[in-house]
């Protein structure tokens, strides 16, 4: 007789109240939390023009010029000494120190003109490689970028963290090689910066 009433009380039991029973349910306090997502880093781009101005005032793109944008942080602690930015204006210094003793020779021996802007140039040639070899040496690719200009001078780089840099184009303007440089460009989360150089 036991085991016929059991028999039907487990029939007569209901379904869900068994898979409630083999599942059981979390504590009533319990959250579901969403995992966490990691944060995407606040990153803006920027665009630019790269080009020369003939004595004619013809312009000329800078054709296929190495665009180097350099992180240049604003606050003077242990990190922004060790930036690119600060590196750059170290090898600068370095560069021009030694550019501008040798045109004191070129002066000297009368040969100023050309041969003094190209020493110059060569001085700015050398800083920016030699950083560029830094940031690769230091693995700090994150906050710098190294880019070419298109046929027409004009770039884009995205994906740059929000702060502030230096931007460095050498390359050729028509016949001649030149230089530039931008200190203090702003990116901002969200928006395009725009420069000519």
């Amino acid at each position: 007789m036991k085991i016929i009433i059991l028999a039907l009380l487990v029939l007569t039991f209901p379904q869900s109240m068994l898979s409630q029973a083999s599942h059981p349910r979390p504590p009533a306090n319990a959250k579901n939390v969403p995992a966490k997502k990691a944060e995407a880093p606040a990153t803006g781009e920027l665009t630019g023009f790269v080009f020369a101005i003939t004595k004619a005032g013809d312009l000329k793109p800078a054709r296929l010029a190495t665009v180097v944008l350099l992180w240049s942080p604003v606050a003077r602690d242990a990190e922004t000494l060790n930036s690119a930015g600060a590196e750059y204006t170290h090898n600068s210094v370095k560069q021009m120190l030694r550019a501008f003793e040798q045109v004191k020779q070129l002066r000297a021996d009368k040969t100023f003109g050309e041969n003094a802007c190209r020493t110059v140039l060569a001085g700015h040639i050398v800083a920016l490689s030699d950083t560029v070899d830094w940031v690769a040496a230091q693995r700090k690719s994150d906050f710098n970028k190294n880019i070419y200009a298109d046929e027409e001078g004009r770039f884009k780089i995205t994906g740059i963290p929000e702060g502030r840099y230096t931007l460095v184009v050498s390359g050729q303007a028509g016949l001649y090689n030149a230089f530039w440089e931008k200190e203090e460009v702003v990116i901002t989360a969200g928006q395009t910066t725009e420069v000519k150089l």
